[in-house]
This record gives structure tokens, sequence and C-alpha cells, in this order.
């Protein structure tokens, strides 16, 4: 096992010791608690937080290996991988190493000053939120006195096993919000010897759900989802938009304060040439402000400076061009109405009725007569222009008298009225209600178009996304940005701007902009030319405040606050809009016109040649 050759390396590497007794070292003599109750108190402590291995502390530098506690025999004998190290060699692990086993349980025993002072360095040297920590403190000492200059973390899960009457051995939670704010306290559990140890009914989080009016500096910045008020005039800062809204209400839930700042740019954050950050991203980096509840963009280069909270918004960023509201009508209009399958199927029936009409004409003709005009010179030919004018709706001089003859021309009427109602109500709806035709619809066509200039907010996650995108695609679409580097828009409303007035510029930005932001013109969007993107609220590298307000936006996305701040900030949503008609102009039915026309001409020809054709046979 992983976590069992980390303890080996750890005994071969470290001054390992051991005490001279258990009851000298793991408790006070005062605490009187008998070396089995204490190592089933760090047992059942192991499996509760299901850690893997056990590191117990002391404060003494050289004591032989070869001699083994009574305590640390029987963690063995329980299969509780343990091993005993010094304060000092605490300090001289590397960063990390200690963590090859899944968060480890680290057991403090109560010695005297000098381990006091060993937690107090501790406190102030090593990240304790990444370990579970349990002291073993005597009876008569005070959590308060105890911890007075010892800060541990909001964040942190710290036990003190302290003995009281009946044998019974009270297990209490310990952290402060701030190193500022007084010691919290929270009993977690008793051990007896006869039920073990018992666990608190509430999870962690619900254990740790307030922050005692603790102030947060908050970095922030004015965009579309966060509205900063009050920058300008010098007043108290204010924050508005989803994200605003949102951390109001965490900070309602979550018993806290905040006070904003916003960065000398107002931007989400660039890594400059020299490994700095600017912005918001570059406050956190510094340390200057806990958290910010800015819309950042989830980027894999933000990811190394600061820890991303919650994502509360996933949005794709599109493409957008200038709408252009004249359409030309193609040939294939006319077509589109009905699929080639079902224009096959109705030229099969009308074939066929052509078919049947012809055959009863014939029959009729050899086997039971006729008068008058009623049948004269009824070959095939005739049977499909009757036919013809049935699906034309024309009527007929020749009125058939037999009953097979009108079935087949009540089909053929029945057929035409069903097609020409339903062709004629596609028709019109295909022309009138048309769509624009998009000059490019992927991120390739508009590279192969090269006619357009593309736009993007400047010093924004979403160049950063395209510069550091693995896909070749998206690298020669932010190479196409480098001749307009230095002249891109600072601000949404300024791109949507440009786009408006210039027809060949493609401005690129997520789609919630449209939302927040009125554009001059109708803009249409490319739909598959997009970057996905999340956005999400951080705070610097390791903050204690992190699960808590995950925790807490987690809780409000599922809720009904949710939707109801996104309907209040979103004011431009889109909704189902009512289909714009169109004028039907001659252009629409030029095609229609093009037909009647060749179709008079070549009756004219046509006509030309029966009338030479009939002349010469009359000469003979």
């Amino acid at each position: 096992m992983e976590c069992q050759r980390a303890v080996e390396q750890l005994c071969q590497l470290m001054v390992v010791s051991v005490s001279l007794s258990a009851g000298t070292v793991f408790c006070d003599p005062a605490a009187d608690v008998p070396v089995s109750a204490t190592a089933d108190i760090i047992s059942a402590t192991h499996r509760y937080f299901t850690t893997s291995c056990v590191f117990l502390i002391h404060t003494e530098a050289h004591i032989n290996f070869n001699q083994r506690p009574k305590v640390v025999r029987v963690l063995k004998d329980s299969k509780v991988a343990v091993v005993t190290i010094s304060v000092v060699t605490l300090f001289g692990l590397q960063e990390g190493y200690h963590r090859r086993c899944s968060r480890p349980l680290y057991v403090l025993p109560f010695s005297g000053l000098k381990l006091l002072d060993g937690i107090r360095q501790l406190s102030r040297a090593v990240n304790l939120s990444h370990s579970i920590w349990l002291l073993l403190l005597d009876k008569n000492s005070s959590l308060e006195e105890f911890f007075t200059d010892i800060n541990i973390p909001f964040d942190c899960e710290f036990l003190v096993a302290q003995p009281e009457d009946d044998h019974v051995v009270g297990l209490t939670e310990v952290y402060r919000v701030s190193p500022t704010l007084p010691l919290q306290t929270y009993r977690f559990g008793n051990w007896t010897p006869d039920a073990g140890l018992s666990h608190p009914s509430q999870s962690f989080l619900h254990r740790r759900n307030n922050l005692q009016r603790l102030n947060l500096h908050v970095a922030v910045n004015n965009d579309s989802l966060t509205i900063v008020t009050g920058a300008d005039r010098g007043d108290v800062l204010k924050v508005g938009g989803l994200f605003g809204q949102m951390w109001r209400v965490a900070e309602r839930y979550r018993n806290f304060t905040s006070h904003f700042s916003t960065p000398s740019l107002n931007l989400h954050g660039e890594n400059l040439k020299d490994g700095k950050w600017n912005g918001v991203v570059g406050m956190l980096a510094a340390r200057q402000a806990d958290v910010s509840c800015s819309d950042l963009t989830m980027t894999t280069s933000r990811v190394d400076v600061v820890d991303f909270i919650e994502p509360i918004w996933t949005d794709r960023t599109y493409i957008f061009l200038k709408k252009v509201d004249d359409v030309a009508v193609g040939w294939t209009t006319f077509f589109k109405p009905y699929s080639w399958q079902l224009w096959l199927a109705f030229t099969a029936a009308a074939t066929l009725l052509i078919v049947c009409l012809a055959a009863i004409y014939y029959v009729r003709s050899q086997f039971v007569g006729h008068t008058d005009f009623q049948m004269q010179r009824c070959g095939l030919s005739h049977a499909m222009f009757h036919i013809t004018a049935c699906f034309c709706c024309q009527g007929s001089e020749i009125v058939p008298r037999g009953v097979s003859c009108r079935t087949v021309h009540i089909l053929a009427c029945f057929m035409s009225v069903v097609m020409f109602t339903s062709y004629s109500g596609a028709l019109v709806s295909t022309i009138a209600s048309r769509k624009a035709i998009l000059p490019f619809k992927t991120f390739q066509d508009f590279l192969n178009d090269g006619t357009y200039r593309l736009g993007v907010v400047a010093n924004s996650s979403t160049i950063s996304n395209m510069k550091e995108s693995s896909e070749t695609l998206l690298q020669k679409v932010y190479e196409s940005l480098l001749p307009d580097i230095g002249n891109l828009p600072k601000r949404n409303n300024e791109g949507l701007r440009r786009a408006c007035e210039d027809g060949r510029y493609a401005y690129m930005s997520p789609l919630y902009v449209l939302l927040t932001n009125a554009a001059t013109c109708t803009l249409q969007t490319v739909p598959h030319a997009f970057i996905s993107s999340t956005k999400a609220m951080a705070a610097v590298k390791g903050s204690p405040y992190r699960l808590v307000l995950k925790q807490t936006f987690r809780t409000i996305r599922r809720s009904g606050i949710f939707r109801r701040i996104c309907s209040e900030t979103l004011t431009g949503q889109p909704q189902e809009k009512e289909t714009t008609f169109y004028s039907v102009d001659h252009n629409a039915v030029s095609p229609l016109l093009s037909i009647l026309f060749i179709g008079m001409v070549a009756s004219i020809l046509i006509l030309t040649v029966e009338i030479n054709y009939s002349h010469s046979q009359r000469c003979l």
C-alpha cells in the first residue's frame, strides 16, 4: 500500500522515538486514562475520519526506536499504520511529503510546556487544515487558556480529548473563525468503555455555518454579471447583478460582512510576461483580498494562483454578426415544403391514376362502348391531361358516366385538394418567415472566409482560453486576433457597437452579454462557432472559508432563490419571439415568373411547329 510505504520511508528518514511509558507521554498523570482507553480513542477517531495512517507527535529529540510504547503496540495490533515523530521532525518534512497518507491523523499528547510551544509553532508554520488533529489534554486544563495564542483555522478538524467523571472522555472541536476572534468550541462526542466513541449528529459544514460577523476583504470589478456602484463617486462600494446578489444572500446565510475594493485596472485578471497577475486575480494572488465575488472564468492558468469556490454560471462564448434583412429566395425554395420522399410518392400516385384512367377508358371502349362525345380518343396522353387538370384544380369538358371513371376522377381531385392546400401553406410560410443565411457557421469557415475581423474584450479569459487551448483550430483563431490585439474593445457594449456599425466585424462574447447589454441593432448568433466556459467566484489559495462558501452557493443554486435572482438581473433573458413576417417581393417570386415566361415561349414555339406540320400535311 502507498500509505504503508510512506510510513516505512518516514521511519527510515526521520528520528523516531517512543515514550518511556504510556502514562507520561500520551496524557498527564493526573488524567488517569488507561493505555487501552487512549489507544481505543485514537483508533475510533482514525476509523471515523477514515484516515490511512496515524502520527504520534512528541517533544523528545532522541529516544531509542526499539522501545515501543504500549499504545503503539495496541494500535499496531488493530492494523493501524502508526509512527511516532518529534515536533522538530514534523517541521523538517518537505511540503506535501506527509500528505502521501490520505488525511493523516496527528495525535498530540500533553506533556508540559514544551508540547504547548510545539503546538503554537505548528499553528504558525504548518497548514493544519489538511489533516485531522487529536490533542489528549488533562482534565484540569482550560481550553480557552491553552489555546490563547494558538490559531486553529476555521476549516480545520481539531479535536481535544479530556477525561471527565465516570470514566467518560469528552471530545471537543475547537477552531477560530479568524485569528482575532474568540475560540469556538463544539461538543463532538463522548467516549465510554462500554459504548466507545459517539459521533456528532450534524455534518462538518453544518457545525461550521456561522462566521460570527467576520469582515471579509472582497475584490470585485464591474462586469456584466457583477455590477459595482459607487466607485466613481468615492462612496462605499456596493455590488449587484447576478453574482453580486448571490454574494449578498451568502452574507445573510453565513453571518459575515464584506469590504469591497476594486483593482487599479478594471479587469478579471491577465497573466503578464513577468509571471505576475493584474486585476482581481492579481489581488487574490498577492493576498490583498480574501475572496472575490466577480464572475471569473475558470481557466487552467488561474487555477494555479487562486482557488475557485463553486461553478455558478455555465455559458458559451459565441460569435455575433449584424443580422442582414435582405435574404434571397433560391430556386430550391419551392421544393422545400415537401421532402423528396413525399414528392416521389405524389409522382408515383399521379402516374398510377393516369394508367388506371387510361386502362378504364380502353376497357370500356372495347367491351362497354361509348356514346356521343363521352370517350372520344381517350388514350394515355388524354388521361395524363385529365389527371394533371385535376391536380391543378381545373375542370374538364368530358363528363365520365361510368362509376369506375368517376372514382378515378374523385381520387385525383381529393389528392389535389390535400396537396394544394398543404403545399400552399408551407410555401407561404417558407417565403414569408425565412432565416438569414450566415456567411460562415464554424470557426473553420470563419478562417476560410477571411473577410471578417474578429473582436473580443481586451485581456479577457476568452483570449486566454484560445491561447492556451490544445486545439489547433482555436489557436489559429487566436492568431487571427493578433493584428488587432492593440485595438480590441475595452467593454462588451463597445464591442457590440462595433458589430452594429461594421457589417464585416464579428464580435465574440458570452451569450449572457446580450441579456445585460442592449445592442443598437439586431445581432445573429453563429450557432456552431462557440467556446464553452464556466464562471465562478474565487478565494486565495488555501482559504479556510472556501468550503463553507462552496456549500452556501450550492444551496442557493438548488433553491428558488437562484431563479429569482436570474429573473431580476437578467432582464433581457431571451423568450420565444413571435415569427417576423416579410412582404413577398418580386425577388421571392422571380422563379415562378421565370417558369411562366419559359412556358409561354415554349407554347408559342410548339404552336409554330404544329402549324407548320399541319400545313405540310395539307400540301401532301
